[in-house]
């Protein structure tokens, strides 16, 4: 290996993914660049995943050498599993790929090519996302400051997911970017968002390298629950730390506001629909959540709002919520245990 031919490593945990893996695994082992290390992060899979990838592996005996398998000996969540899989890498560039996605064989290397081209920190290319119907292209826009990403991160023009990217191992442990163990929804976020507070340059690749899931019904990203909403919640508060840390704050402020106001109507639309909107309303109340809902709120425009909430709940099943909202407004979003009724 050479400055031209670096080891890229690509690190991917794996929990319960049988339906899903051997795919995943054929389109990292069959990359058409031949400098690769993988580690593969098992977190105690009840499933045989494990089988499976010891499978796959034998298939690639070329790769066989290149391959590290971590076993943890319990289920410790995907935040811990990436640590460890931090902890085992070696490459000069890193990249992620969830178990039930997959890659192009060809990006490792065209990735790689631009990367010795621009020099940057962070270089995104852009993916399909597979739904049950239909593909849909996903395009990422283009930065070329570090304020332009961080807006169009948290506007969700641009991917906010750790995998679609090529990042340089250097910069992660010498500044010890890690993942929040035990937080295991929104961790991709908070970390891209350190990493790229000390990028001093970006680069995209427009070509839809990157197959991203959306069938799998078992993943954490088509889950909701109190404690995945109060995971995003306490990742969100920290992004904000990040900002006002980094100086960004300032010029970032409507960006981070109009994604926690999504944020939160994501997660009472996802609550309700599986019949727990009750009591995720008044989870929001006295969790001390309405504090920072009213204050990125109140940030954002008078029609913003109600265009999103109009949008967001249909008026059969969530009218009770879209007056709520109302009455938030009209008493400068002062909550009152009885604003809910049923």
């Amino acid at each position: 290996m050479t400055d031209n031919t670096p080891l890229v490593s690509i690190c991917t945990p794996v929990y319960n993914v049988v339906p899903f893996l051997e795919q995943c695994c054929v389109s990292l082992f069959e990359q058409t660049y031949p400098y690769i290390e993988y580690v593969f992060v098992n977190d105690c899979s009840t499933d045989d995943s494990l089988s499976v990838l010891n499978s796959v592996i034998e298939r690639y005996p070329h790769r066989k050498s290149s391959v590290k398998v971590i076993s943890h000996e319990r289920n410790c969540g995907v935040s811990v599993a990436r640590n460890t899989a931090l902890d085992s890498v070696s490459g000069t560039f890193l990249m992620w790929v969830d178990a039930d996605d997959r890659l192009d064989i060809s990006t490792v290397e065209k990735i790689v090519k631009l990367q010795a081209q621009t020099g940057c920190d962070m270089l995104t290319f852009d993916s399909v996302y597979m739904l049950p119907d239909n593909n849909m292209q996903f395009r990422n826009a283009d930065a070329s400051t570090k304020t332009e990403f961080v807006r169009s991160l948290f506007d969700r023009k641009t991917n906010f997911s750790l995998w679609g990217r090529l990042l340089k191992t250097s910069i992660i442990k010498e500044q010890n970017i890690r993942f929040v163990e035990g937080r295991n929804a929104g961790e991709d976020l908070l970390f891209i968002l350190k990493y790229a507070v000390l990028c001093r340059s970006f680069a995209n690749l427009h070509e839809n390298l990157y197959l991203y899931n959306k069938q799998n019904s078992g993943a954490l990203t088509n889950m909701f629950s109190k404690e995945k909403s109060e995971q995003l919640s306490e990742n969100m508060e920290d992004c904000k730390s990040v900002l006002i840390n980094s100086q960004l704050y300032e010029d970032c402020a409507s960006a981070y506001n109009r994604r926690i106001v999504k944020m939160y109507s994501r997660m009472l639309l996802g609550t309700a629909k599986m019949n727990s909107d009750r009591d995720f309303f008044f989870y929001i109340q006295c969790k001390g959540n309405e504090k920072t809902l009213k204050e990125s709120m109140s940030s954002v425009p008078l029609l913003y709002r109600v265009l999103f909430f109009f949008k967001s709940f249909t008026l059969a099943h969530y009218y009770v919520v879209l007056l709520s909202e109302i009455k938030r407004i009209l008493v400068k979003f002062k909550i009152q245990n009885n604003s809910y009724r049923m």
